[in-house]
């Protein structure tokens, strides 16, 4: 080893960033780790989601801790000063928390009630926006405070935008103020690089529009499939539009828009089994379906991993394909799903443009694979993969529910082994429910399935033409032909 001297020195902490690091490389770190989360975070709805996540969970930690029944959670959408601020009667958080919320990868929660563990969904918060206000109350201690210029010091490359600090500030005026214990955060939408720019740009402007999207999209929309229940959680929203005027919706509970609870005309696949499998048994002709299951809007069923598997008796009539691998991945991961297949796109479409009332074309709920975890829809539709009947991709609406996994990255997707598990049994079970499509009304078919259906649509709006609008051509002299005349309706088109 030559004539160096190995060095003896003390026993130190590598992740300990005071530990004689130069303040300015620990603060370029800083806003580097805290650069690549917000990166993470590329929906328009996860502002939302991340208030509403944390405030729920906060409710159910006061409940797991103290058995309070009384929990409400307010989601404020104001359009005209352009702010969004969550209210909840939760937990409330004490100085310490307070101070360290914000900290990247630095959490409070923990134990299977938790949405969310990672601690990046604060530091989003803070640093995602150039305006966040919020106040929490643990009995006669509050604390209030206000942040700005975070996603402007995150993205300045001039070293001239100082580190934003919290500064006091008595708490906003809203529901806060009447309340024992909890928490209340105001992100105020301003200044350049954050999503969305304006709380205008899904053209909802009243509570109810505005509730049915965040049930969407939002774990407004819990997902409580296989037994589960929603948790007794009052939801309040309270939406003030551009013109100043306000309106008002809420839950009892956080529950999503499941399409079978919002369409008329829209039975349970296993009622129908169920039906089929007596009538059968008693020996009675099972071709006879009664009115109730015929020409319906919509199929829909829910599942949980046991019946899908084959584990306990039940009406599923899914039929999977795995391997050893996945059948254990799907017990593990405590899955469920729920689909919903609709008669037809239309009816999708009909459903945003009638009851959401949003711009005409603009489909929030709609047919695809959703994935969810922790009772909540996790990043975008995805597409259902479909190798045979491809159309019916577009009429199912699954979910595939894993009640012990997480995603991978902030809100954008799971680890690939989940996805592909979703897909698969999502493939398995359009592919039930489609030897079921006759049970369905067939108007708008023409428009899903393709070439040959369109064929036979067209020609059936041709024969109908020629009967609503046939040729007549009268006048002396006018035309005396000595055959049938090759035109016998009205031209549609010159």
């Amino acid at each position: 080893m030559g004539t160096a001297d190995i060095q003896i020195f003390d026993a130190w902490d590598p992740l300990d960033s005071t530990s004689g690091a130069d303040p300015g490389i620990v603060i370029s770190a800083q806003k580097r780790e805290i650069s690549n989360i917000l990166k993470s975070y590329t929906g328009y709805y996860d502002l939302f989601a991340e208030l509403i996540q944390n405030a729920l969970d906060a409710v159910e930690k006061r409940v797991e801790q103290d058995g309070y029944l009384d929990g409400q959670v307010w989601v404020s959408v104001d359009l005209k000063q352009q702010i969004v601020t969550v209210t909840d009667n939760g937990c409330g958080m004490d100085e310490a928390q307070f101070k360290q919320f914000l900290r990247p990868n630095f959490s409070f929660k923990s134990g299977p009630i938790s949405r969310g563990s990672k601690g990046v969904g604060a530091t989003y918060l803070g640093y995602g926006f150039n305006h966040l206000h919020i106040s929490t109350r643990i009995g006669d201690k509050i604390y209030s405070g206000l942040i700005e210029n975070g996603r402007a010091w995150v993205e300045d490359t001039t070293g001239t935008i100082p580190r934003p600090r919290i500064i006091h500030r008595p708490p906003m005026e809203g529901p806060f103020n009447a309340l024992d214990r909890g928490t209340s955060i105001t992100v105020k939408l301003s200044g350049s690089n954050i999503r969305p720019k304006s709380l205008a740009w899904n053209q909802a402007s009243t509570a109810s529009q505005w509730l049915a999207l965040l049930r969407i999209m939002t774990p407004i929309g819990g997902i409580y499939l296989a037994g589960t229940t929603a948790p007794k959680i009052k939801i309040h929203i309270k939406v003030i539009n551009q013109s100043g005027e306000p309106s008002e919706d809420g839950l009892d509970n956080p529950n999503y828009l499941y399409p079978h609870e919002n369409i008329a005309k829209s039975v349970a696949l296993g009622d129908f089994i169920d039906w089929q499998t007596q009538t059968i048994k008693k020996g009675n002709d099972a071709t006879k379906i009664p009115a109730k299951f015929t020409r319906l809007n919509g199929l829909w069923g829910a599942w949980s991993a046991a019946e899908l598997l084959g584990e306990v008796p039940s009406n599923c009539p899914i039929q999977l394909r795995l391997d050893s691998s996945e059948r254990q991945l799907a017990k593990e991961a405590q899955l469920s799903i729920y689909l919903y297949l609709a008669f037809s796109t239309d009816l999708y479409d009909g459903f945003n443009d009638t009851q959401l009332k949003l711009r005409k074309g603009s489909r929030f709920l709609h047919g695809g694979l959703q994935l969810s975890t922790r009772h909540m829809p996790q990043g975008p539709t995805l597409t259902i993969p479909m190798t045979n009947n491809i159309g019916f991709q577009n009429l199912a609406h699954v979910i595939v529910h894993f009640d012990n996994a997480e995603p991978d990255l902030g809100r954008k997707g799971f680890q690939p082994e989940f996805t592909q598990l979703a897909e698969k049994i999502s493939v398995s079970a359009v592919t039930a429910f489609r030897k079921r499509y006759s049970l369905l009304r067939k108007p708008g078919a023409a428009k899903i399935f393709g070439g040959e259906i369109k064929i036979e649509q067209w020609i059936r709006n041709q024969e109908e033409h020629e009967k609503d609008h046939a040729l007549t051509i009268t006048g002396a002299g006018l035309f005396l032909p000595t055959e049938e005349l090759p035109i016998r309706s009205e031209p549609r088109v010159e």
